[in-house]
């Protein structure tokens, strides 16, 4: 029968948590040398109720609101454009206690009278920031989504601006190529129009256009599937990261067949050692296929990948019924991005994929 904690755990509801506070003790006894020598500041004596004084009030579960996480969002973002990465200030500490499980920022009270942490606006970076998370060296691989993840997930603003470009093209009004675009994604994704000339000659006929539009407009597609696959420099350098750990890296992707034949010529194809799309397998997200397929392409049991997407298509879930640990990525893009069969997910979150060289802190094995 475990003992009852020195330590209280509560939420705002006033519900005790004992299980938690009783790691938090078993932590407590190990990491006071630690944060002394991150902090230079020293804690208070280690007697009788030392543990108390160090975690009773400096424990915060990291739950921050959607707010907090747009806001943390572009300051990352400019902050890595500036300078390839940032970090949390020092004297703080962090602790997991399992894969997906409560997340714990340690603040020493001595960092509070110290001044170090009396800024919200940090204390809120620091809440909403990925943590490191040891892999114990148990990762060969990742797989990643594309859209939301990789990159921008588009808007509703700019998926009215393509219609609109469309129907420049075709001669028709922006309402009936949107139409006919929605009408179409399962047939797009899914496997039924294998390349873009197909796409393009469906939407022509859809439409009620002239035939003789579908080249100009599949040459039109082709160029919009190369700016839709632009990637920021901070993610390229992530991903350059884990390759020279010797992580192995798959893409897995709901998409049409313009962006499968565009892939080849963008900045990500050289970083990748495979890459599945729906509409090459002939399903969507998600379909068991799918991961079997990039499973296969990669050659990596599937209890050594994690898989990293925003969620969209179920792709969290799906990857861990294939045997994947998951972790989901804020979705790339505008808060107003899209997304498709998107459901709830419970278990570990990072802000992007710049995240991913400190959540594997360990090399991988070779």
């Amino acid at each position: 029968m475990p003992q009852p904690s020195t330590i209280h755990v509560e939420d705002d509801a006033g519900r005790r948590h004992n299980g938690l506070a009783r790691s938090i003790e078993a932590i407590a006894r190990e990491c006071t040398l630690l944060v002394e020598n991150i902090t230079d500041l020293p804690l208070l004596h280690r007697g009788k109720g030392h543990r108390e004084r160090l975690f009773t009030t400096e424990i915060q579960e990291l739950a921050p609101s959607v707010g907090h996480r747009r806001a943390v969002r572009k300051q990352q973002q400019k902050l890595h454009s500036r300078e390839g990465g940032f970090g949390l200030w020092p004297g703080s500490q962090t602790i997991l206690s399992a894969w997906g499980g409560t997340e714990i920022l340690i603040l020493p009270k001595g960092l509070r009278h110290a001044g170090f942490c009396n800024d919200d606006s940090r204390l809120h970076l620091a809440m909403a920031h990925e943590l490191p998370w040891s892999t114990d060296g148990n990762f060969s691989a990742v797989i990643l989504d594309l859209f939301g993840t990789l990159v921008a997930a588009p808007t509703v603003v700019e998926r009215g601006a393509a219609a609109a470009q469309f129907a420049d093209v075709l001669g028709v009004p922006s309402k009936a190529v949107e139409t006919a675009l929605s009408g179409s994604w399962r047939a797009r994704h899914g496997g039924q129009l294998r390349s873009t000339a197909e796409v393009a000659a469906y939407l022509v006929a859809r439409c009620e256009a002239p035939s003789f539009r579908a080249y100009e407009l599949e040459r039109l597609m082709g160029r919009l599937a190369r700016e839709r696959l632009q990637a920021d420099a901070s993610l390229l350098r992530a991903l350059v990261e884990l390759r020279q750990r010797g992580l192995r890296l798959g893409v897995l992707s709901d998409a049409s067949p313009d962006i499968a034949e565009t892939w080849r010529h963008s900045c990500l194809f050289p970083l990748f050692d495979a890459a599945v799309f729906s509409c090459r397998v002939g399903e969507v997200k998600p379909a068991p296929a799918l991961f079997d397929a990039v499973l296969g392409a990669l050659d990596v049991p599937p209890a050594q990948i994690l898989y990293c997407g925003d969620g969209g298509g179920d792709e969290l879930a799906g990857a861990e019924r294939a045997g994947m640990q998951a972790v989901r990525v804020e979705r790339r893009g505008e808060p107003d991005a899209l997304a498709f069969g998107e459901t709830a997910w419970h278990g570990r979150a990072i802000l992007g994929v710049e995240a991913l060289p400190r959540l594997l802190n360990t090399r991988s094995p070779q």
